[in-house]
């Protein structure tokens, strides 16, 4: 050996630097990989449980049965998942088919389309839509051997070389799936390659040249799909291979990944991170593309001048009606805040390089002189879509002020509460909740000490319930669930005694749950939400309705989950979703404020007057809390928390302060935001505004505006990847 080639040998130290860096890039592959046998096992999840009651994928041969084509690549027990993850795996598959199947409605006849599936680990797509002989979702759909003149799918698979030797194991020795593949000329229309996205150089040879090879002239219509695969790698990688893509006429790219559209501090986002990186496959395209502007950037950037996108509620509340009535049919599922905190955390882009000569995006077809392909850009848009909107995400009503004009404190106690969905009264007593399982304890919200009760005698374990003090050491509890479908229509009443004795009283006139009592005076308690307005006499224990005008009962009524406060005569309910039954999908978060007055008439019966409203997207939250601050003279509320359908709610805006809101004068009521503290916002445990409760201490001195608010309990299942728990109150005090 030279001199010259000794010199460049490395040494030992090196060698053995670079085997340890291959192991570690070897065992990251490896984690990266087995990401796709927990998501396909989430999927056949969803297989077996949705797709029968919904029709997907009915069978022709045997139209009692579904086709069923992730049992082929997930063998063994049948999995079941939680309501909220069938819920988004479900989403999940119906994102990239819908996006696939509005590209290939779009497409004119004659027309050759090429599916390639960047990272497509198990997916069994192909056989699905290639199984036109036994697939009633496709027969006729897009082609067959007697007609000439339909679609054309051609599918080309990409994934890690193990991956793929896998996959092809599994074809091989499957008579059903190689039977599909002999269907007409199907043999000539799926292909499967190993390639390591990470490595430009090998993309470009065995998946681009591989296209080229196929369609030399440029007339197929190019379909890539990244589902959750670019995500793991470096962006700058990942770029690569977006940018290359682009560079082939005719060509659409499908993505779906994780956002972070407020910041990784956020908990659910937090908690995502954490997880990925706990089972070493991080997530890296996050942490520079963490929201939808800077993904449309992203594509704009990298040679695809049309995108169109939006989270995950966007596609659900674009879906037809029928199908997500038959979706939420499927079953219980009372999981709302939980969904909305995943649905918020995925993207689902499409963007293009196929010229739309009517430069819009309509139902309609639209001509396109690229190489005489029929296609429209974006059959079905999403929420944002560049050149025809501001990508940019507005938090902020134009009535909002950028801080509030009370000084707010906050901190943390040592310990607190470590349940969700339970109730607590105004002296901090918290009842039932969930931790583990549904539970009937009272505990102390600052101890967390168990208040001792008789061991017969007891309610039934609960959530969504309402637990009100009428009296020292005497509360009434109403209603709640058990289970999604098992609602509650009950009323007791606990001593907190020696024995801590329980009383059974009489039924509400209707099922209760996610709703809120409140006390008026010595004798009365009114019932909001849900259903129409009730008062409850403790003392007689009669129930009566509220009377309330039709339109102020459209406004008010079967507001689920809404924030509610009362004072001195006056009422506030704000947000909450409108819906008159468990599966009305018609649903809409409400967007208003409402401030109300308690009448008496001479007959002494109760009216319910409507006195002001105000309307803010701000206000468009399910599950927060709420409570009056100030003195009558700037009738003032703070909501905090709480989920919405439009944005993560995020440092600036979890918390808001609406100033006067019953104005005299020239006086405006006003919108005001109350920004949490870095340093409380960003603690590694993060405190998640969700299910929590909200109790407010006055102090000693009843002149005083001094007060303490304190949030306790609350926690949330952030879909898949592990829950979070406030273990510690939250104490919010003014100076």
């Amino acid at each position: 050996m030279s001199e010259k080639n000794k010199k460049n040998e490395p040494t030992a130290k090196q060698q053995k630097q670079l085997l340890k860096q291959q192991r570690r890039f070897k065992y990251t592959d490896l984690a990266i990989q087995n990401t796709n046998n927990s998501s396909i096992t989430s999927k056949r999840s969803v297989e077996v449980l949705y797709y029968p009651k919904i029709g997907t994928n009915k069978s022709i041969s045997d139209p009692t049965k579904t086709k069923q084509y992730i049992g082929h690549f997930v063998k063994g027990k049948i999995p079941r998942r939680s309501p909220c993850i069938n819920r988004g795996y479900w989403l999940r598959l119906e994102a990239i088919r819908s996006r696939l199947l509005d590209i290939i409605e779009s497409s004119s006849n004659n027309t050759t389309i090429m599916i390639i599936n960047l990272g497509c680990g198990f997916d069994p797509l192909p056989f699905e839509l290639l199984d036109f002989e036994d697939n009633a979702d496709c027969k006729g759909k897009f082609y067959n051997s007697e007609i000439n003149n339909n679609i054309v799918l051609k599918f080309l698979d990409v994934d890690y070389p193990d991956l793929v030797a896998e996959k092809l194991q599994l074809i091989n020795s499957d008579p059903e799936l190689l039977n599909i593949l002999a269907q007409g000329d199907n043999k000539n229309r799926y292909d499967i390659v190993s390639c390591d996205l990470n490595n430009i150089d090998s993309f470009e040879t065995k998946v681009l040249k591989n296209i080229m090879k196929q369609d030399p002239g440029n007339t197929f219509i190019k379909v890539y799909i990244a589902e959750v695969s670019l995500a793991y790698m470096k962006p700058e990688l990942a770029d690569q291979v977006i940018s290359k893509c682009s560079t082939l006429p005719n060509s659409h790219f499908i993505l779906l990944e994780q956002l972070a559209p407020i910041g990784v501090d956020e908990p659910f986002a937090k908690q995502m991170l954490k997880h990925f990186k706990k089972n070493d496959s991080p997530l890296q395209s996050v942490l520079k593309y963490q929201d939808m502007k800077s993904q449309i950037n992203r594509f704009t950037d990298l040679g695809w001048p049309k995108v169109n996108c939006g989270d995950m509620y966007d596609l659900w509340e674009s879906l037809p009606a029928d199908l997500k009535n038959k979706v939420s049919q499927v079953e219980p599922f009372d999981e709302l805040e939980e969904f909305l905190l995943f649905a918020h955390s995925y993207i689902l882009l499409h963007a293009t390089n196929v010229c739309d000569n009517n430069n819009n995006n309509n139902n309609n077809n639209n001509n396109n002189n690229n190489n005489n392909n029929n296609a429209v850009v974006f059959h079905k848009p999403l929420r944002y879509t560049k050149g025809t909107s501001d990508p940019n995400i507005s938090f902020y009503d134009q009535q909002c002020l950028l801080n509030a004009d009370t000084k707010f404190n906050f901190s943390f106690t040592e310990s607190g509460i470590q349940k969700k969905c339970g109730a607590c009264s105004s002296d901090g007593l918290y009842f039932g909740g969930i931790f583990n399982g549904r539970s009937n304890d009272i505990v102390t919200f600052d101890k967390n000490e168990t208040v001792k009760q008789e061991t017969t005698n007891r309610p039934t374990p609960r959530v969504f319930h309402s637990f009100t003090q009428i009296s020292k050491n005497r509360y009434i509890l109403i209603g709640g669930r058990m289970a999604p479908n098992k609602v509650l229509k009950d009323c007791w009443e606990f001593t907190n005694s020696d024995n801590g004795t329980w009383k059974k009283l009489p039924d509400p006139p209707f099922e209760l749950y996610r709703h809120s009592t409140i006390k008026i005076d010595n004798e009365l308690l009114l019932i909001m939400g849900s259903q129409v307005p009730l008062l409850y006499n403790f003392n007689n224990h009669s129930y009566d309705e509220v009377r309330i005008s039709d339109e102020d009962r459209g406004k008010i009524c079967y507001l689920e989950s809404a924030a509610v406060a009362y004072k001195n005569g006056y009422g506030v309910v704000i947000g909450g979703m409108s819906k008159q039954q468990a599966t009305d999908i018609k649903a809409e978060f409400n967007p208003d404020l409402y401030v109300f007055k308690l009448l008496k008439g001479v007959d002494g019966c109760y009216s319910l007057e409507i006195v002001n409203s105000l309307k803010a997207d701000l206000f468009k939250r399910y599950g927060a809390r709420c409570c009056f601050i100030g003195h009558e003279d700037t009738l003032s509320v703070l909501l905090i928390g709480g989920v919405s359908d439009k944005y993560v709610l995020g440092r600036e805006t979890t918390i808001i302060k609406i100033k006067n809101i019953l104005p005299k004068g020239q006086e405006m009521t006003t919108i005001e935001l109350v920004p949490i503290p870095i340093d409380i916002w960003n603690i590694d445990s993060p405190f998640v505004y969700v299910d929590f409760e909200l109790v407010m201490l006055h102090k000693p001195d009843a002149n005083s505006r001094n007060y303490s608010i304190v949030l306790c309990g609350g926690g949330a299942v952030c879909y898949g990847f592990g829950s979070v728990w406030n273990t510690k109150n939250l104490i919010i005090t003014t100076e």
